[in-house]
């Protein structure tokens, strides 16, 4: 199989006008190699969902108190399966798992929150209308 003499990849010549290098000019000028040649296609990945369960676990404390949460915890669970699924190839445990720990305990303490309020206003009820 023969090489081809010149390189489809355009580079900028004399005068701004585009020129295409021969392929051995390429191979010695390593600042003109193409970006995706230098990444490793076997470098482990981060799950998306991992970074979305924390940031929405983090938007939830805030913003979306609930929806949020829920949110978070669903993206949790799922990164967790896909990482492990992956055998190695996809990282992000403790994202997912930071995402999942601030969700539920953000819940839980709504929860608390809600039944206090809902306690007081029970005994602030019954307070006025006892003589």
């Amino acid at each position: 199989m023969r090489t081809p003499d010149h390189v489809p990849y355009p580079t900028q010549g004399s005068g701004g006008r585009q020129q295409s290098l021969p392929s051995r000019q390429l191979a010695s000028q390593p600042d003109q190699m193409m970006a995706t040649e230098l990444v490793d296609p076997f470098a482990p990945t981060i799950a998306a969902s991992a970074i979305v369960s924390l940031v929405f676990a983090l938007l939830g404390l805030n913003l979306l108190p609930v929806l949020g949460q829920l949110v978070s915890i669903i993206a949790g669970h799922r990164a967790l399966a896909r990482i492990k699924r992956s055998d190695g190839a996809v990282q992000g445990r403790g994202l997912a798992l930071a995402g999942l720990w601030v969700s539920y305990i953000a819940l839980a303490l709504g929860a608390l929150a809600l039944c206090a309020f809902a306690g007081g206003l029970f005994e602030l009820q019954r307070s006025l209308t006892q003589p």
